[in-house]
C-alpha cells in the first residue's frame, strides 16, 4: 500500500521545481523591500517575516539548483546524451543563473545580524559549490540554441552578484573591517640615523643642541579626512545636503571606533568643535545619518555599491539582464510549456524591476547626496536635485522611537486589549509576555535638548569618572540642588552608590510614584512626562536588552520586585489603576528599612523606591528638574558602558536611543575611547 498515490507524486514531480523557483523569487522580493526598512521598523511581525525570508532564501535557491541538476541527470540517464534535449529541461536550465542571482541576494541586505558577516568563508565555499552545480547544469544542457546562448550573460550576472555578496561579508567581518580602518604602522622618526648624525657632529667638535619642531605632531594612523565646509548648525532644521556631508566626515573620522579601536584625542577635538555648535535637533540628525552609514557598511552592499567599481558592476548586470529579456521576448517560444514561459518571464521581469529599484535606492541614498554635494561644481543642477527629492520618500534612518516597559503596569496585569484565548498563551512563553507589555513612544525633543545640554556640561568640565555610576553622575546631579538644600541631599545619596541595575529599578519605581501622585493634580510639567519616558525606556533595556547594560543581577531584582508588588496588590483588590496603586504604596509606613525586615534573600527594591520618593519631597518645585537630570545621567552612563558590538546589533532592529547617545558622547569626548595621545613633538639638530 502506497502512502502517497502515484498520481499525486507525478503532480508533485511536475510542479516541484516550478514551485521552489517561484518561492525563491518571492523571498528575494521580500528581502529587497524589507531589508533596508528594518533599520526604522520596530514591529515584531516585520522582523519575523524578514528573518524567515533571510534564512529560507539561500536554502530554497540551493534546493532548486539540486532539483534542476537531478532532473537533467534523470533525463540523460533515460534517453542518453545524444538524444535531443527535452524543451522542458532546456528552458528550466536557463533558470540556473537566476538562482545564482538569488543566492547573491539584494543590495539592501547581505547580513541579518552582525554575526552573519563572520560566516563569509562558509558563503565562499557555497559560492564555489553552487557555481559548480550551475556550471554543470549549463554544460549538460548546452545545445547551441538561443536559450543556451542567453544563459551566458545571465550566468555572468549571477556569478557577479554572488561573488559581490561574499566580498561584502568578508569586508564587514570583524577582523577585516578592523584591518581596513587601521592605517599603516608608524615607526616614528629614524632614531638610529638621528643619533648617528648627533655623534658625528659632536665628534667633529661642533656644539650640538636639539630644538623642537613647530606645529602639532600628526599620527600616521589618525583619520585623514579632507576638510569640509561646516554649515551653521545652531539654528533651524538644516536640509540633508548640509547635514549628510558633516555626518559622513565624522563617520570616516570615527570608523576605528566602530571596529572597537581607540581614537586619538585629536579626532575628539575635531568632532567636539563641530557638535558643540549644533542645536539638539541637528546634532541628533547628524548622529542618525552617521549611524545610517554604519548600518549600510555592516548590513548591506554599500562598501562596493557606492564605488566606481560598484557602479560599473550595476551597469553590467542591468545591461545584461535587460538585453537578455529583450531577446527572450522576441524569441520563438512555442516549443516550451506555457507554465515554464510564464515563470521565465517572471524571473526576467523581477530581475529587471529589482535592478531598477536598486538603481533608485542608489541615486537617492545618503551616499549619493554626499557625493553630489562634494561635486556640486561639476554636476548639473538637475542631477544634484534628484537624490534630494527622492531621499525623503525612500530614506528613513531609524525608528525615532524608544521602547517602554512599566513595572507597575506589569505587576497590576494591565494588558492591552487582546483575545481571551490568546491571553493564556503568554503564561507559557515569558518572552511573548514581555513583548506584550512593550510599547513605543517618539523620542521627545525636550529629551534631546537635555541630553545635549548635559553632555556639553560634561565636556566643558573636562574628565569624566567612569569608576561607577555614583562618580559619573555626582557633579551634575549636585549642581541641580539649591545650596540651601545640600544637607538634605544626603537622604537620597544612598540611591546613587548601589549597583547600577538596582539604581535603575529604584528610580523607575520612584519616578512612577511621583508621576502618578501628581496625575490627579493636573500637573502638566513637560519634564515630568520626559522622566516617565526615560524611566520606562531604561526598564525596557533592563528587562529586554540586559546585554546592553553593565553586568549585574537586574533580572533577578526585577522578578523579585514584581513578585512583591503583585503580592502587595493582591490583598488590595480595590486598586483599579496605577494612581491608586501608587497611593497605596505611599501610605505604607517605611520607618524601618526594608532590608532589616527581609534580609538579603529577596532582591526586591519596591519599598526602597517608596522611601526614595518620600525623600524627594524636600526638592519641591525643583523635583522634576533633579529627576530628569538623574535619568539623563543614567542613560548616558548606560550608553558609555555598552560594547559597540551590542550597539551594532541594534542598528538592524529599528535602532536604540542608547546607541545615538553613545555616539554623541563619543563626539563630545566624554567616553573612554580617547586614549591615544597626540604624540610628542619632533626635534631637529642645531649645529653651531
Amino acid at each position: 500500500m502506497e502512502l502517497i498515490p502515484a498520481s499525486l507524486m507525478r503532480l508533485w514531480n511536475y510542479w516541484e521545481l516550478r514551485l521552489t523557483v517561484v518561492v525563491s523569487l518571492s523571498l528575494q522580493i521580500i528581502l529587497i523591500f524589507l531589508g533596508n526598512r528594518r533599520k526604522y521598523i520596530t514591529r515584531d511581525l516585520v522582523k519575523i517575516i524578514l528573518w524567515l525570508a533571510y534564512l529560507s532564501a539561500d536554502w530554497v535557491a540551493t534546493v532548486s539548483l539540486g532539483i534542476l541538476s537531478r532532473n537533467e541527470q534523470d533525463f540523460l540517464e533515460s534517453y542518453g546524451k545524444f538524444h535531443p534535449l527535452d524543451p522542458k529541461i532546456e528552458l528550466s536550465s536557463f533558470w540556473a543563473p537566476f538562482l545564482l542571482l538569488h543566492l547573491g541576494g539584494p543590495d539592501t541586505i547581505t547580513a541579518y545580524s552582525i554575526e552573519d558577516n563572520e560566516l563569509w568563508l562558509r558563503h565562499l565555499l557555497g559560492l564555489s559549490i553552487q557555481v559548480g552545480v550551475a556550471g554543470y547544469i549549463f554544460l549538460k544542457s548546452w545545445n547551441g540554441s538561443l536559450i543556451s546562448i542567453l544563459t551566458i550573460p545571465m550566468f555572468v550576472v549571477g556569478i557577479l552578484k554572488y561573488g559581490e555578496r561574499v566580498w561584502i561579508l568578508r569586508s564587514a567581518s570583524k577582523d577585516h573591517f578592523r584591518n581596513s580602518v587601521l592605517g599603516p604602522p608608524d615607526p616614528g622618526p629614524n632614531y638610529d640615523k638621528f643619533m648617528e648624525d648627533f655623534d658625528c657632529k659632536k665628534a667633529e667638535g661642533f656644539h650640538v643642541r636639539m630644538e623642537e619642531l613647530g606645529g602639532e605632531s600628526q599620527r600616521v594612523d589618525s583619520i585623514n579626512v579632507t576638510d569640509i565646509d561646516i554649515p551653521t548648525l545652531i539654528d533651524g532644521r538644516l536640509p540633508d545636503s548640509d547635514i549628510l556631508p558633516v555626518a559622513h566626515y565624522l563617520f570616516k573620522m570615527f570608523e576605528p571606533l566602530f571596529a572597537d579601536l581607540i581614537l586619538s584625542f585629536q579626532n575628539g577635538k575635531k568632532s567636539r568643535s563641530i557638535i558643540q555648535k549644533a542645536s539638539s535637533e541637528n546634532a541628533f540628525r547628524i548622529i542618525e545619518a552617521e549611524l545610517g552609514f554604519v548600518f549600510d557598511v555592516l548590513y548591506t552592499k554599500a562598501p562596493v555599491l557606492y564605488t566606481p567599481l560598484g557602479c560599473l558592476l550595476r551597469l553590467i548586470t542591468l545591461s545584461f539582464t535587460v538585453s537578455t529579456s529583450l531577446v527572450f521576448l522576441a524569441a520563438d517560444k512555442h516549443r516550451y510549456s506555457n507554465a515554464d514561459v510564464v515563470i521565465t518571464y517572471l524571473l526576467l521581469a523581477a530581475a529587471i524591476c529589482l535592478e531598477f529599484y536598486a538603481v533608485i535606492v542608489l541615486i537617492s541614498s545618503d551616499w549619493a547626496i554626499v557625493w553630489v554635494t562634494k561635486h556640486k561644481i561639476r554636476v548639473p543642477t538637475f542631477i544634484r536635485r534628484v537624490p534630494l527629492l527622492l531621499s525623503p520618500i525612500i530614506n528613513k534612518r531609524w525608528s525615532y522611537s524608544m521602547a517602554q516597559y512599566d513595572l507597575l503596569c506589569y505587576s497590576l496585569q494591565r494588558k492591552p486589549t487582546i483575545l481571551p484565548g490568546i491571553r493564556y498563551l503568554f503564561r507559557f512563553c515569558k518572552a511573548l509576555e514581555n513583548y506584550h507589555y512593550t510599547s513605543f513612544v517618539n523620542v521627545p525633543g525636550e529629551l534631546k535638548d537635555s541630553i545635549l545640554h548635559q553632555l556639553k556640561n560634561k565636556s566643558e568640565k573636562g574628565t569624566t569618572d567612569y569608576r561607577d555610576f555614583k562618580h559619573f553622575c555626582m557633579p551634575l546631579v549636585q549642581s541641580c540642588i539649591p545650596d540651601e538644600m545640600k544637607d538634605k541631599f544626603k537622604k537620597i545619596h544612598w540611591s546613587l552608590g548601589v549597583e547600577f541595575d538596582r539604581t535603575i529599578l529604584v528610580w523607575h519605581i520612584c519616578t512612577d510614584l511621583c508621576y502618578y501622585e501628581e496625575e490627579q493634580s493636573g500637573n502638566s510639567n513637560s519634564q515630568r512626562q520626559m522622566c516617565k519616558f526615560v524611566s520606562d525606556y531604561m526598564l525596557y533595556l533592563l528587562v529586554m536588552r540586559p546585554f546592553m547594560l553593565p553586568n549585574g543581577i537586574g533580572l533577578i531584582r526585577f522578578r523579585d520586585t514584581c513578585e512583591e508588588a503583585k503580592e502587595f496588590f493582591s490583598y488590595r483588590r480595590s486598586i483599579k489603576n496605577e494612581s491608586q496603586a501608587c497611593k497605596m504604596l505611599l501610605n505604607v509606613n517605611t520607618e524601618v528599612s526594608p532590608i532589616e525586615v527581609k534580609g538579603e534573600r529577596s532582591k526586591s527594591v519596591l519599598f526602597d523606591a517608596v522611601i526614595l520618593s518620600k525623600c524627594l519631597s524636600f526638592l519641591e518645585a525643583e523635583k522634576w528638574k533633579f529627576v530628569s537630570t538623574m535619568w539623563v545621567e543614567i542613560l548616558c552612563y548606560a550608553a558609555s558602558q555598552c560594547s559597540w558590538t551590542y550597539h551594532a546589533m541594534q542598528l538592524g532592529r529599528g535602532g536604540e536611543l542608547l546607541t545615538h547617545v553613545w555616539l554623541l558622547m563619543a563626539h563630545f569626548g566624554t567616553t573612554n575611547q580617547f586614549q591615544i595621545p597626540d604624540g610628542h613633538p619632533r626635534i631637529k639638530l642645531i649645529v653651531e
